[in-house]
């Protein structure tokens, strides 16, 4: 049962430490176009999308060559070899 409950919980800590080192960095805040709150709410949609293993994004967001990218592909594989 514990096993279970920490199985459910990558997902969320995957989203949340995702967004905390794409907000803490000076490259991953220069990847939102948008500032403030909406700045936000694209990069943590950005990150949660990646950590489901669906890829989407807002159209806030650059993806090229961004650190946003890099952490969005961890995400991808750490989601991966989760199952």
């Amino acid at each position: 049962m514990k096993l279970t409950a920490l199985a459910i919980l990558v997902t969320p800590t995957l989203v949340l430490m995702g967004a905390a080192l794409a907000m803490m960095t000076d490259a991953g805040r220069s990847a939102m176009l948008n500032p403030g709150p909406h700045g936000f709410s694209e990069v943590l949609y950005a990150v949660s999308s990646a950590a489901n293993n669906n890829g989407s994004a807002f159209a806030g967001i650059k993806r090229q060559l961004s650190v946003l990218e890099l952490f969005t592909g961890v995400l991808h594989v750490c989601r991966s070899l989760r199952g």
